[in-house]
């Protein structure tokens, strides 16, 4: 059964087709939006949100109509964004004691990385880059990636290759300018 024949049933009160529709999308689900967010808690939330909106949207949807997953995929990454722009607005909430403490450099430090490799994929050239972000940050398949940017299977392979080799190399040169500095 596709999912859009579990997205139909579902939304038609069959629970047993929501458990497999769930069971069958989380994993790529929750991989897509944890590579986004970085964090345990936060991709599950944000995964979860992405189920109750879909189905709080049943109304307005013809499961016949497109793929689920692709559906899954731009809900969450709006739901990702808006935690962004919520964070961007009034900045992360760090109690003075906590501060004090290992795990807020930790997530400093982990937020310093994300930074940094999102200013390493703006460096890529347009093909390298889209490649990427469909590859590895909305998780297509090379065969549907290949359809998207208009390349071969070995074309796409070739460009994220390349792509990620020049990352490495963008990322290690941004780390040894952080160790020279005073």
């Amino acid at each position: 059964m596709t999912d859009s024949q579990l997205l139909a049933r579902a939304l038609s009160g069959d629970r047993e087709a929501l458990e497999r529709l769930c069971r069958d999308t989380w994993p790529k689900l929750y991989s897509f939006v944890y590579w986004q967010v970085q964090s345990r808690d936060e991709a599950e939330d944000i995964v979860q949100e992405t189920y109750c909106r879909l189905l709080a949207a049943a109304p307005q949807l013809d499961p016949r109509n497109g793929e689920v997953a692709g559906l899954l995929r731009t809900i969450a990454a709006n739901l990702a964004r808006d935690g962004w722009r919520r964070k961007a607005v009034r900045g992360p909430l760090i109690p003075l004691d906590a501060a004090m403490e290992t795990p807020a450099l930790d997530e400093a430090q982990r937020s310093a990385e994300r930074l940094a490799v999102r200013a390493a994929l703006a460096e890529l050239p347009e093909g390298q880059r889209r490649v990427i972000e469909l590859r590895l940050l909305e998780g297509y398949s090379v065969r549907e990636t290949a359809a998207m940017v208009g390349k071969s299977e070995v074309a796409v392979r070739s460009l994220q290759y390349r792509g990620l080799q020049r990352m490495a190399e963008l990322l290690a040169d941004s780390g040894d300018r952080g160790r020279r500095l005073p």
